[in-house]
């Protein structure tokens, strides 16, 4: 569906584009042997080497042979004769582009923010990594059961301390015996709660997980069924595993780091809404959260574990 939101869209992606080439290719001085010329710009070797040993190229142009440097080579030439024809329009004055580069500035001062208070306050040792190493091979089969708030928690705890199961419940709840399930590994992006009871406390095969809290306000409940361990068999994949597993042990921990200290920043904090402007917002969206039973299911299950 073409609308003019997509189509502003498209444009300032564009205008961002042509933006960033002019201003990156307006520096008169360079090094190394001189490959081609457009203009009065100039494509070096160095210039070359760059984009060909020093930047991730697609598959397409990922060899060694003459085809995909020459595909390289042309890249370059054509970025120059973009630039070239595009230094004069009046991106400056245009509202919309600066509004855009407003915004992805800002979304770079984030991103900063979230490595200084986040990645560059996190140390990990070996010891941790080796522990974590051991299950990083796991594969958790499961089957989960969605509860919307801490009343619905509640009244699963009073359930199961009167005796039923697990399956019992489920099935009673769901009006079917089928009871979804999917597989989770070590690397799978999961709510961080779930993430860690399942690879950090290891629960036995039969036991039932829950209700456990997650962000959104939810609850989860689940039921182990069992599990696969895929060990790293050669040298080179143990040692590319452990590598991985320190990378998402970093990477986590600092998620988890800047989500508390967003938290610091927003505790006390008040947020006042216009009523006229909020009862019309609430009118828009009442198509997407007044949903049946069935929808709501399905999109509590995506906020949950990402899937359709």
């Amino acid at each position: 569906m073409h609308t003019p939101y997509l189509k502003a869209a498209r444009t300032i992606s564009i205008w961002a584009a042509l933006y960033i080439l002019v201003a990156c290719d307006t520096q008169p001085e360079f090094t190394g042997h001189i490959l081609a010329k457009v203009g009065d710009r100039v494509i070096t070797s160095e210039d070359f080497m760059r984009r060909a040993e020093y930047t991730i190229r697609p598959d397409y142009c990922a060899g060694d042979n003459y085809i995909h440097r020459k595909i390289v080579l042309n890249s370059l030439i054509a970025e120059k004769l973009l630039a070239y024809h595009v230094q004069d329009l009046p991106l400056n004055a245009n509202e919309n582009f600066q509004a855009y580069i407003q915004g992805r500035r800002e979304q770079s001062m984030r991103q900063w923010l979230k490595k200084t208070e986040g990645l560059d306050k996190v140390t990990i040792d070996s010891i941790q990594v080796k522990a974590a190493y051991r299950l990083s091979g796991r594969t958790y089969e499961i089957q989960y059961l969605s509860l919307p708030d801490s009343q619905a928690a509640s009244d699963w705890n009073r359930t199961i301390q009167d005796g039923y199961n697990y399956s019992d419940i489920a099935s009673a709840l769901l009006g079917s015996d089928t009871i979804p399930h999917r597989s989770i590994s070590w690397f799978d992006r999961e709510v961080e709660s779930i993430w860690e009871i399942l690879f950090e406390n290891a629960p036995e095969k039969g036991s039932t997980v829950g209700p456990v809290p997650t962000e959104s306000g939810e609850y989860v409940v689940f039921h182990i069924q069992g599990w696969v361990d895929r060990p790293a068999i050669t040298n080179s994949d143990i040692e590319q595993r452990w590598f991985d597993v320190q990378d998402r042990m970093i990477e986590r921990k600092a998620d988890k780091r800047y989500r508390e200290y967003v938290g610091t920043l927003m505790s006390g904090k008040e947020l006042h809404l216009s009523r006229s402007v909020f009862f019309a917002y609430a009118k828009k969206v009442s198509a997407i959260y007044l949903k049946t039973s069935k929808e709501k299911e399905a999109l509590l299950n995506k906020a949950i574990w990402n899937a359709e």
